[in-house]
């Protein structure tokens, strides 16, 4: 999915596509941060400490489901209606393993977030005007893969390759291959 500003698309940010299927009301994501595992290494009578990366953690995005019953434009609409039908994609099957659900949406299109796994269906939150509100909470699956180590102190040879060279450095390189250049051609 590429990322579109809402003002373009606003529908694939008020309609979720989960395994497949589009919410046709309004929903909320929250929650599609991406985190870090670190173990911190403190030393014994020492200020400081090391770290050692142990990983990505794992997202835990939720959908937040908005049901109302009323006029949608010039269209009747029954959003709990609608929610009765749609709810049996987050359903996990009494045998073998649950799958885990692909979910389309901008925010967790942003933060690389794919399948997710249901953890939570909340129950009904009934608002003063008559709707509703319903939260599902996920859980990212990712399979592990190997990762892990301690980061480096960067050498300056590392920063000076990162930044970006100044106008000087970059005609100083730009003559000195002219002149190795040269000096080629006046050996053979």
């Amino acid at each position: 999915m590429t990322l579109v500003a809402p003002y373009r698309d606003p529908q694939s940010y008020d309609c979720p596509i989960v395994a497949g299927q589009r919410w046709p009301g309004a929903a909320r994501v929250s929650g599609c941060e991406r985190t870090y595992e670190w173990q911190i290494n403190k030393g014994k009578g020492k200020s400081g400490a090391t770290t050692n990366y142990q990983g990505e953690g794992l997202a835990e995005p939720e959908i937040t489901f908005v049901l109302w019953e009323g006029y949608d434009g010039e269209s009747r609409c029954d959003y709990f209606a609608e929610w009765e039908r749609y709810k049996v994609v987050f359903d996990i099957p009494d045998q073998g393993d649950p799958p885990a659900l692909p979910i389309e949406h901008p925010q967790f299109a942003l933060a690389k977030i794919g399948p997710c796994s249901v953890k939570k269906v909340g129950d009904l939150q009934f608002q003063a005007d008559g709707s509703a509100t319903v939260t599902v909470k996920l859980l990212q699956f990712k399979p592990p893969k190997k990762s892990g180590g301690t980061p480096k102190a960067a050498s300056r040879k590392v920063i000076n390759q990162l930044r970006p060279k100044t106008a000087i450095e970059l005609k100083l390189e730009e003559r000195t291959n002219h002149l190795a250049t040269l000096m080629k051609e006046t050996s053979s």
